[in-house]
This record gives C-alpha cells, sequence and structure tokens, in this order.
C-alpha cells in the first residue's frame, strides 16, 4: 500500500540513478551537513535487514521499553480509533505498535521507504500505508492527518525545530513526541549517570553530544517548546517524563530471563527514585501538543496515562493586532 507526497512521488526511489540526496531538490540550497546527515541516514535505511524489536523480538526487553514509550500514545488510539496516523522517521515498530493498539488507519513513513517496502513485503506491516518522506518538509501530502507521531527519530534531525513546526501544520488534532530530554541544567548525580553509561555501554564523551550514526543528538527542550508554541498561541499541551534502560548484551534478552528483567526494573526504578528526588534528570519525555481540541476522552485518558497539562500565556494584544491589520 503506498502513500506519498507528491514531490516524493515525482523523484527516483532513493538509491537509483539520480537520486543522489546531495542534488535532489529538496536539498538545493541546504548546507553540506544537512545534506550529509540526509544521505547517511538515507543510506542506513537501505541497507538495514535488522527488524524492529516489536516485530523481531516481541518477546525481548528491548521490545518491553518500546512498549513502555508506545503506551503515551495509546489514549489518543483509544479515543479516537478511526483517527489517520502519520509515523515519521520510523522503522516500521511504530506504525505496527499503532495498529496493534487498535489504530485503523496508519501511514508510515520515513526519509528512505526501503526498509519499510521490505517489511510489507515480508507480511510485517499489514493494513500500514508507506510514504517516503523527509521530516523537515513533509509538504502537501496525498490524504489529510490526523495524529503525528514522531518516537525517537526528532534527535536525528539536522534541522529539528524546523521538522516541528511542520509537524504542527500537518497534523489536524495532535503531534506525539517521544524523545530524550534536554533539561538545560545541571542536576547534583548527573555525573553518575555520564559514568554509569561509560561503564556500562562503553560511551566515550563525545555520546553525549552525537550518535554513531554521525548526527549532533537534539533533545527535546521543553522550555524551547513551550516558547514555540506560546508564539503560535497554542494553548495547552501534556508532557510525561519516563526514564529508559538499555544495555546492548541485557536488552536482547527475553522477559522470562529474570535475572536481565531484574536488573532492567531496578535500573529504571533507581533512575524513577534519583528523578523524583531531583538528584538526576527524567532521560525521556513523551510530549502530546493538541492542534485543535481533543476529545475529552482523550484528555481524560491522557492524564490517567501520566501526563500533566501545561498551558502557555495567551497573547493579550493578537486580537487587537487582528483588528488593525484587517482595518
Amino acid at each position: 500500500m503506498a502513500w506519498a507526497s507528491p514531490s516524493a512521488a515525482a523523484r527516483p526511489p532513493a538509491g537509483t540513478a539520480g537520486s543522489d540526496p546531495a542534488t535532489e531538490p529538496e536539498l538545493l540550497g541546504a548546507s553540506a551537513e544537512v545534506a550529509r546527515s540526509y544521505a547517511t541516514h538515507i543510506a542506513r535505511e537501505e541497507g538495514a535487514d535488522d527488524l524492529p524489536a516489536v516485530l523481531g523480538a516481541p518477546e525481548s526487553l528491548d521490545a518491553r521499553r518500546h512498549w513502555r514509550m508506545y503506551a503515551f500514545a495509546e489514549p489518543l488510539v483509544r479515543a479516537d480509533p478511526e483517527g489517520q496516523w502519520l509515523t515519521v522517521g520510523d522503522s516500521g515498530g511504530d506504525a505496527a505498535a499503532l495498529r496493534r493498539m487498535g489504530a485503523q488507519r496508519v501511514v508510515a513513513s520515513c526519509i528512505s521507504a526501503a526498509r519499510l517496502r521490505r517489511l510489507a513485503a515480508r507480511g510485517l506491516l499489514d493494513g500500514v500505508a508507506i510514504a517516503e518522506l523527509n521530516a523537515e518538509r513533509l509538504g502537501p501530502l496525498e490524504g489529510p492527518v490526523d495524529y503525528l507521531l514522531c518516537k525517537e527519530a526528532y534527535h536525528h534531525f539536522p534541522r529539528a525545530p524546523l521538522a516541528f513546526y511542520g509537524f504542527l501544520e500537518t497534523a489536524r488534532r495532535a503531534v506525539v513526541l517521544i524523545e530524550p530530554l534536554d533539561t538545560g541544567r545541571t542536576f547534583p548525580l548527573e555525573a553518575l549517570r555520564t559514568l554509569a553509561k561509560r561503564w556500562i555501554r562503553g560511551d566515550r564523551p563525545e555520546d553525549l553530544l552525537f550518535e554513531p550514526w554521525g548526527n549532533f543528538i537534539f533533545r527535546l527542550s521543553l522550555p524551547e517548546l513551550h516558547r514555540m508554541l506560546t508564539a503560535l498561541q497554542i494553548g495547552r499541551y501534556f508532557v510525561a517524563y519516563h526514564n529508559d534502560f538499555y544495555h546492548p548484551h541485557l536488552s536482547p534478552r527475553p522477559v522470562a530471563d529474570r535475572l536481565a528483567a531484574g536488573i532492567e526494573r531496578a535500573g529504571v526504578a533507581a533512575k524513577d527514585l534519583l528523578a523524583r528526588l531531583g538528584l538526576m534528570a527524567y532521560g525521556k519525555v513523551a510530549v502530546v501538543v493538541p492542534t485543535s481540541p481533543l476529545p475529552e476522552a482523550a484528555v481524560r485518558g491522557l492524564l490517567a496515562a501520566g501526563f500533566r497539562e501545561r498551558r502557555t500565556p495567551r497573547n493579550p494584544y493578537a486580537a487587537a493586532a487582528v483588528r488593525v491589520i484587517g482595518g
């Protein structure tokens, strides 16, 4: 099942003759670093043969940690199962999770749809339409989008705020972001977190800023998000903090492995405790930004799922400005 923007449909598939990411129309005028970032992620998707954990290892601890994050979107799915979803930067797991939660209309998209098409050919994305879209310029789409989900992809974008503004223009009802958190401040035990990552995962100092794929880690800043939404006069949004625990050797283990599962639970519990005490920042955040009034059932579901509502200040001069401009 295909679903694409007109610009995506008009160009050759990534990786074919004439599809050099550095010379494609949407990259003209972009900086060399932006073009390099696009090319790197296109090559990654075209060469990837691994399966998302929720599809390839559904009984693993890794799949369970992803499901903890997908649960933040579930209140919207339950309140509006017929709403049209678009996933962005999706390797297939996001769309599959939405379908499993009950979403009836889902479009999975990525800067290269090569991996998505391979998964669909294997019957792993039944009922999911596929689109090849650049998150930083979604453009006019083939059909309307009610909800947009961007999970752990925003921090890969070279111009992430540009993508976010596009998300708000695309989604008619809500945008859902699930991303690493930038607190903008230093907590007493942040050094301990850094040391733990170096010891447990072998991270290097530069890994705090960059990922092996070559991208800067564009963590989601809530103060910056609040400013953007205030400027656009989006009156409220919903925030839920959470912690994660990933280890390259433990996370692939099955949930039934009591030792591995116990270590994972203890890791998350320790992080949660330290975050509640204000000694360490939460590692990730889920944000739901309504672009039109949400059904009350959706709002109740979000609050029950651990979200907290935040409101932006109303611009007292907006109406007067409109009156002046309109004569």
